[in-house]
C-alpha cells in the first residue's frame, strides 16, 4: 500500500438477502508498504454462525490516483476447526538443470498413498495446498512457490557463489484455513552437477565499425 490509509471496507451479504452489505472499514496499516493482517469476528457484522454467506469482497472509495493496494488473502475461518494436514513424503527428485547460479528440479510427492485403483484428493488429507522448498547446503531454507498439485517444477532455483553445489528439496502441506501446516519433508542433500553451461553472448556496442575496439563477454 502506498501510504497507510486503505480507503477500504470488507463487505459481506447473506443468503438470504444478497442486496444487504454488511460493511467494517479496513484500518489503515501501521507503516506504508508492509504486510498487514487484520482480523474481526463475523459478530462485529452482526453474523453469526447459522448465517449462510452468499459473498464477501473489498470495496474502495476517494482513492487518489496513484492509489496501489495489494490483497494477499481475504478468508472466512471457522476457529472451532482444528485441522491436521498430513505430511507429505516425497516420492520422486530429477534434478533438471544446473548452472552455475541456478537450478532447475522437480519434485513428485504424496500425502496418502494411492494403492489398487484408488484416488485420493487434497480434502482427503486435510489440504489446501503445498509449499516447496530448497536449501542450498550452507545457506538459509528458502520457500520457492506454492502448487495445489502434487508434483512441482521449479525453474532458476538460486545457487549462491559462496555456497556449495549442494542442496536439498522439501514440501509441506499447508490446511483449508492457511495457517495450519504439517512439518517439511526433506530430501537428502544432493550434489547439482553443472551440466548447463551459459552461452550467452554481450557485447557492449550494437554496431562495431572496422578497426573498432569493442568488449565481448560470454
Amino acid at each position: 500500500m502506498n501510504g497507510t490509509e486503505s480507503k477500504a471496507k470488507i463487505f459481506v451479504s447473506l443468503k438470504d438477502d444478497v442486496t444487504d452489505y454488511k460493511e467494517i472499514v479496513l484500518p489503515a496499516a501501521p507503516k506504508a508498504g508492509e504486510w498487514t493482517t487484520f482480523e474481526t469476528e463475523l459478530s462485529a457484522l452482526g453474523i453469526n454462525s447459522s448465517s449462510q454467506i452468499a459473498m464477501i469482497g473489498l470495496v474502495v472509495e476517494g482513492t487518489p490516483e496513484n492509489y496501489d493496494l495489494h490483497i494477499g488473502e481475504l478468508a472466512v475461518r471457522n476457529p472451532q476447526k482444528v485441522h491436521t494436514p498430513a505430511q507429505p513424503k516425497i516420492e520422486e527428485t530429477q534434478i533438471i538443470r544446473g548452472q552455475y547460479n541456478t537450478v532447475d528440479f522437480k519434485l513428485r510427492y504424496a500425502s496418502k498413498p494411492e494403492t489398487n485403483g484408488e484416488k485420493y484428493y487434497n480434502e482427503d488429507v486435510d489440504t489446501w495446498y503445498y509449499e516447496i522448498y530448497y536449501q542450498q547446503k550452507g545457506q538459509n531454507e528458502m520457500l520457492l512457490t506454492t502448487t495445489t498439485s502434487w508434483a512441482a517444477y521449479v525453474v532458476d532455483a538460486p545457487i549462491a557463489k559462496e555456497g556449495e553445489r549442494e542442496a536439498r528439496f522439501g514440501v509441506r502441506a499447508v490446511a483449508a484455513d492457511g495457517k495450519t501446516k504439517s512439518d517439511i519433508n526433506w530430501t537428502e542433500f544432493k550434489n547439482i552437477p553443472y551440466n548447463s553451461p551459459k552461452t550467452d553472448v554481450v557485447i557492449n556496442k550494437a554496431v562495431v565499425k572496422p578497426g573498432e575496439q569493442f568488449t565481448l563477454k560470454i
